[in-house]
């Protein structure tokens, strides 16, 4: 997964860096090749899809993303003619990919298929594909890794290197069988990479594995033992995770001829004892982990021969540990982590290493630390760990000579007391943690012997005295200091604080001061980030914080505490804040400038107040402010004065006012125009369309949210002129009218969401003015019919009628969007009919979801023209008929739904596709071998709530995928599945 993140980073850069919103779809962004205007990288990612966007024939295209838009089909059109060596489609819902959907790709060089529905690894698109050096399947539903045709690997057998196939279905992998097993994962001769973590793999078996392997992942599955034997064939094996699976045990001997790891990960198996020279001396390794097993105890010589240079031993039972347990590894051993098990004191057997620098052994049962613990390794240790032990004092002795550690985490122990000789040997600490302990006082001189000390948290003690020269000593160098629930004083220590002049990071959260005074943070510089959330404040004082001082101050937090009002010139000319977090006070009102020219701003969190009045330019001078909320309180009103200079062209702002008590939205004076990227004012009391105030955003808006509002008609131009709008949310209003061109002057408008309403009608040609609309959503309103040209013009994708009062397929609705619409729901309506005649202006569809109507019998030909579905619900009506032969065109279709239809029995259904079956709700009494045969790669099914008398066990020899299977609310008395 660490490559997949990094792609994923690097895809979210190019996306802040494009140039701007593609043609095709101005909600994708697009870059160009130097110099040109020929696209180089397409980003779509987060934006509804059904159909990938026009991408131009034969261009040098670098990259495409279309990452989480719900794509469930790749057809042959998707990327016709076009050509990419990077393209990512991942965290779509795919299903199928066209056998030609790759034909112009001969030159893709990595390809992310991740987070979708593909149930087998797409060999046949894959054909035209030469070049292919990185794929990622993971977390799809695959099952098997080779193939029935002739294609399987053949393709990429001396490109590929990289290889994901995580969280799948996988059971086995296939054996190789020389040249004629095109197969078989072993003929990748160039693989150097890959993940099988998270399937169901029991074992690892010889010939199953490319021998160009370095990285071999495979956590997370069902293995039992140490796969040593496939490993025999990996010369080049370098990193090996076996994390998460059931070994038992590290072998003594392993492997016939010496091997070199630079990672073993066995972390979280059932190991409980290891053997004396584990692997015999036949593996050396730089990381080894072994973190999350039950081992009790190591005995002598447990590493020897290894070469260990980090060891993992975190969550074990380690209760003792042979005074030989790591002889071997004086000279390689330079991290150890021992954290959560039950030592009773610092293992002896330590004593042994040379060169340890980081040694962790947080949360055991250590009540003292002999003065010889470190001795071995005392002058190399850089990075210590006794957290969360029993330790009522800082072991100064056993510290005396680690005059090298700069980090020191001695949190969550019994110290009552710190003194400047329990630090005498901290000359380098860099890092000291004290926190959740019983700290009561601190002396002047406490920290005289850390004069490097750079951070510094004494967090959860219960502080109630301090000398004025504590910090002192520390006051040119320290950084950090974290004092979070542990001031038992109400007062402020400003007198304490004030010589941390070099001060960025302050936490002083959970404390009680109530009242501040307006200088107490002027010593503070240097200060970055502030956190005074849940401290009792009641008010801000003017002039705490201070442009000319806190110059620096870019992250405040204030949220949690009992400030009733923001007033004038609160955060004034701070010319580095870029975070304000206000959030859950008693704020009732915001003075005018309250927020005053702020040149980097970013993000003003005002939400879950009580704010009922905001005075004009109270947001004053704000260039870059982009996020700006005040959702969750009191306002009965909005008025643009409140802003004055705020936003920019290249930086609009999104404002969020929902779940306020706004009936009525201003327009006002601004000084310069407001730039507004998204509007959400849902949940409030607007009856209607404030169009005044939205036309002021005219040409920035891109996002309007105001749905649960009680607007009850849509007049003509509605909206007035939003021009670059391009999603509008309506739902839960009490819309009943819809004038024919209320959408007129939205033009570049996608997405739109009426649902919930009260509209009967819509007009002909209602949405012709939307050229671009894609998605529309109408349900749950009381729609009977559509006009035959509604959607004319538009490029619909996506439309949901459902839980209206349908009773025609719209078919003649749909044809002029029959080439562009791919998901249509009409459940829940009250269609009575349904015939072949009815679909032809759809065939293109990939969804249909028919479930909840009032229809009986369908003709034999109904789904006739429907090939393409993937997706068909059908429950809830009560179906009659030849099932069989009306379901046999669908031979793509994944996912079938006939819940509650009244079956008694069920249908023998020629689907080799399908992988999803609802049969819940239904009369079932059993389910014969021969109704099931043709599903061979079905995985999950539903028998819920039928009356089956026992788990009908001659289905699953012709199931041998199936991995979801539902029987709850049957009268089943016998529980076996054989």
């Amino acid at each position: 997964m660490e490559l997949a993140t990094c792609l994923a980073l690097l895809a979210a850069a190019c996306l802040v860096q494009a140039d701007g919103p593609c043609a095709a779809n101005p909600m994708c962004r697009c870059r160009f090749h130097d110099g040109s205007r020929e696209l180089s990288e397409v980003a779509c990612s987060g934006v509804p899809l059904s159909l990938v966007p026009e991408l131009p024939a034969g261009g040098a295209l670098v990259q495409l993303d279309v990452v989480g838009a719900g794509l469930e089909v790749l057809d042959g059109d998707s990327l016709r003619g076009a050509r990419a060596e990077f393209l990512r489609f991942a965290s779509n819902e795919l299903q199928h990919l066209d056998q030609d959907v790759f034909s112009s790709m001969a030159t893709l060089m990595s390809l992310d298929l991740s987070f979708n529905e593909l149930d087998e690894v797409p060999f046949v698109p894959l054909q035209y594909v030469r070049t292919l050096d990185w794929l990622n399947l993971q977390n799809n539903y695959i099952t098997r890794v080779d193939s029935a045709t002739t294609h399987g690997w053949a393709q990429a057998e001396s490109s590929l290197t990289t290889l994901f196939l995580g969280d799948n279905e996988l059971t086995g992998l296939p054996p190789y069988r020389g040249g004629l097993s095109p197969a078989a994962l072993r003929a990748c001769r160039k693989l150097a990479w890959l993940n099988l973590d998270g399937n169901k793999l029991s074992s690892l078996e010889p010939d199953t594995l490319p021998a160009s392997l370095r990285t071999l992942g495979a956590s997370r599955n069902l293995l039992t033992s140490f796969p040593a034997a496939a490993l025999e064939e990996l010369p080049d094996l370098a990193w090996l995770d076996l994390r998460g699976n059931y070994i038992d045990s590290v072998p003594a001997g392993a492997f016939r001829t010496s091997k070199h790891l630079d990672r073993l990960d066995l972390g979280e198996n059932v190991i409980e004892t290891l053997p004396p020279t584990m692997f015999n001396r036949s593996l050396t390794v730089r990381d080894l982990n072994l973190d999350y097993n039950y081992v009790k105890s190591l005995p002598p010589q447990a590493f020897g021969g290894t070469n260990v240079g980090r060891l993992y031993l975190s969550y074990n039972r380690l209760g003792s540990v042979d005074h030989m347990a790591f002889v071997g590894l004086g000279h390689t051993l330079e991290f150890l982590d021992m954290d959560h098990n039950d030592l009773q004191q610092v293992p002896k057997a330590l004593r042994l290493l040379k060169r340890l620098n980081y040694l962790y052994i947080s949360y055991n049962n250590i009540s003292v630390v002999a003065r010889d613990a470190f001795e071995g390794f005392a002058a190399s240790l850089r990075a210590l760990s006794l957290a969360g032990n029993f330790l009522r004092r800082i072991p100064r002795e056993a510290l005396a000579d680690c005059r090298s550690l700069t980090y020191f985490n001695i949190a969550y122990n019994k110290i009552d007391v710190v003194s400047a000789e329990d630090l005498e040997w901290a000359e380098s600490l860099d890092t000291l943690f004290l926190q959740s302990n019983h700290l009561t006082t601190l002396a002047a001189t406490t920290f005289k012997k850390t004069p490097l000390l750079r951070e510094l948290s004494l967090s959860f003690n219960k502080l109630t005295k301090f000398d004025p020269g504590t910090f002192t000593d520390i006051s040119k160098n320290l950084q950090s200091l974290e004092l979070s629930f542990s001031l038992e004083s109400e007062r402020f220590l400003d007198d304490i604080l004030k010589p941390l002049k070099y001060l960025q990071w302050l936490s002083l959260d959970n404390n009680n001061f109530g009242k501040l005074n307006s200088n107490v943070l002027y010593s503070f510089g240097k200060l970055q980030y502030l956190d005074l959330e849940y401290s009792r404040l009641d008010s801000i004082p003017p002039e705490l914080f201070n442009g000319d001082i806190h110059e620096h101050l870019r992250d405040l937090r204030l949220s949690h505490n009992n400030i009733e009002t923001i007033e004038s010139d609160s955060f004034s000319s701070m010319n580095s804040l870029q975070t304000v977090v206000l959030v859950d006070n008693r704020l009732k009102s915001i003075a005018t400038h309250a927020f005053d020219s702020l040149q980097n701003v970013i993000t003003i969190d005002m939400s879950e107040n009580m704010i009922g009045s905001i005075a004009p330019r109270s947001f004053y001078n704000l260039p870059k402010v982009l996020h700006l909320n005040l959702q969750g309180n009191s306002l009965n009103e909005l008025s643009l004065s409140v802003f004055y200079n705020v936003s920019s062209v290249s930086a609009p702002v999104s404002l969020n006012v929902s779940r306020n008590n706004i009936s009525q939205l201003y327009p006002g004076d601004t000084g310069s125009a407001v730039h507004m990227h998204s509007l959400d004012f849902s949940h409030n009391k607007v009856a209607e369309v404030p169009v005044n105030f939205l036309q002021r955003f005219a040409d920035s808006m891109r996002r309007l949210h105001m749905g649960h509002n009680l607007v009850r008609a849509l007049n003509q131009a509605a909206f007035g002129t939003l021009g670059v709008l391009e999603v509008l949310t309506l739902e839960g209003n009490r819309v009943s009218e819809v004038s024919k061109d209320a959408f007129r002057g939205l033009e570049s408008l996608q997405v739109l969401v009426a649902s919930a309403n009260a509209i009967e009608q819509l007009q002909a040609q209602q949405f012709s003015c939307l050229r671009r609309l894609r998605v529309v959503d109408l349900s749950r309103n009381r729609i009977r019919s559509l006009p035959r040209d509604v959607f004319a013009g538009t490029r619909l994708e996506r439309l949901d009628l459902s839980g209206n009062d349908v009773v025609a397929m719209p078919g003649g609705a749909l044809g002029p969007v029959a080439a562009t619409l791919r998901r249509l729901d009409l459940s829940g309506n009250r269609l009575e009919h349904l015939d072949a005649s009815m679909f032809p202006a759809a065939s293109r569809l990939s969804r249909l979801d028919l479930a909840r109507n009032r229809l009986t019998a369908l003709p034999d030909d109904v789904f006739a023209g429907l090939g393409r579905l993937v997706r068909l619900d059908l429950g809830g009506n009560s179906l009659r008929g030849d099932l069989p032969r009306v379901l046999r065109p669908l031979r793509r279709l994944r996912r079938l739904g006939l819940a509650a239809a009244g079956l008694r029995e069920a249908p023998r259904l020629p689907l080799p596709a399908l992988v999803a079956l609802d049969l819940s709700g239904n009369l079932l009494q059993d389910l014969p071998g021969d109704r099931v045969r043709e599903l061979a790669r079905l995985q999950e099914l539903s028998l819920a709530g039928n009356r089956l008398p026992s788990v009908p066990a001659g289905a699953w020899p012709h199931l041998p995928v199936l991995r979801v299977l539902a029987l709850s609310a049957n009268p089943i008395k016998a529980s076996t599945l054989l």
